[in-house]
C-alpha cells in the first residue's frame, strides 16, 4: 500500500536562495515604498496648504506623516499642541457653506485687514482642498513607484 509520494528535485539551490532573497526583500522594500509615498503626499498638500494671503501657515505646519503599526499616516491639523493646532483644517479640506465671522474670529492677513480697514465682521466661503489633491498626484505616479520598488525587490 502507498502511503505517500516523495519528489526531490535537484540543481535548483541557486534559485531556492534567490527566492528566500526576495521573500525577506518585500516587507522592507514596501515599508519604503509607504514612507516615500507618504512624504510625497505631506510634500504635495504641503505645497496646497501654504499661507494664501489670509493665512498664519499653521494648517502647513500641521502636515504631517508617522507609522502606525504596518501602516503610514498623513494628517492634518492633529499630533501638535491644542494652542498651535489650526481648527480649520478639517474645513479647508471639505469645505463649508459661506457665513459671517467676527474679526476675533479671523487669523493671519485676514484678521490684519479687518483691523486696518475698521470692520468687525466678514464674509467667508471659499476653500481650497489640499489632501485629496496630493493624493490624486502621488496616485497618478504609483505605478512608476510601484515598478520601482519591484524591481530592487528581484535585484533587476
Amino acid at each position: 500500500m502507498v502511503t505517500g509520494v516523495i519528489m526531490r528535485v535537484r540543481g535548483l539551490k541557486g534559485f531556492q536562495t534567490y527566492m528566500n532573497k526576495v521573500v525577506r526583500a518585500v516587507p522592507k522594500e514596501s515599508d519604503k515604498l509607504g514612507k516615500r509615498l507618504s512624504k510625497q503626499i505631506v510634500m504635495f498638500a504641503k505645497e496646497k496648504a501654504g499661507p494664501l494671503g489670509s493665512g498664519t501657515g499653521a494648517l502647513k505646519r500641521s502636515i504631517k506623516y508617522e507609522k502606525k503599526g504596518n501602516n503610514y499616516v498623513v494628517s492634518a491639523g492633529g499630533n501638535i499642541p491644542k494652542s498651535q493646532r489650526p481648527e480649520h483644517a478639517y474645513y479647508q479640506e471639505f469645505g463649508f457653506s459661506g457665513h459671517w465671522i467676527h474679526s476675533s474670529q479671523a487669523t493671519g492677513n485676514m484678521k490684519r485687514d479687518m483691523v486696518a480697514k475698521g470692520k468687525r465682521f466678514a464674509f467667508v466661503k471659499q476653500y481650497f482642498p489640499y489632501m485629496a489633491p496630493a493624493f490624486r498626484k502621488v496616485q497618478n505616479r504609483l505605478r512608476t513607484e510601484l515598478n520601482r520598488t519591484g524591481n530592487k525587490i528581484i535585484g533587476a
